[in-house]
């Protein structure tokens, strides 16, 4: 039955609508796959560098803990271990922004 404006109601839509519908559907659906694939697939790998930097300030971490526990806060000792971990942190985050930009 046809309605005043000479369209379809709604359960008597042609097939060859409701064909191209469904292929659009599932055409969508697999280049939304692909997209998500491509852009997991794009993120770089992680480098033996970055793992090697954050291998150094762990250690450098570590002998801050350990500076501090025998020395105190405000030793000599401290404030160099400090610094080493200051800038092992700052060499890791060059790297990682030298790979973003």
């Amino acid at each position: 039955m046809m309605t005043i404006e000479n369209q379809p109601e709604e359960d008597e839509i042609p097939c060859d609508i409701a064909g191209k519908h469904s292929q659009l559907r599932t055409t969508s659906l697999a280049a939304a796959a692909l997209a998500a694939f491509l852009i997991f697939a794009a993120a770089p790998p992680v480098r033996a560098d970055d793992h090697d930097c954050q291998r150094r300030i762990a250690n450098a971490d570590h002998r801050l803990d350990r500076a501090v526990a025998r020395h105190g806060w405000q030793s000599r000792q401290a404030d160099h271990a400090r610094s080493r971990t200051s800038r092992s942190s700052r060499e890791l985050l060059e790297r990682q922004s030298s790979l973003v930009g």
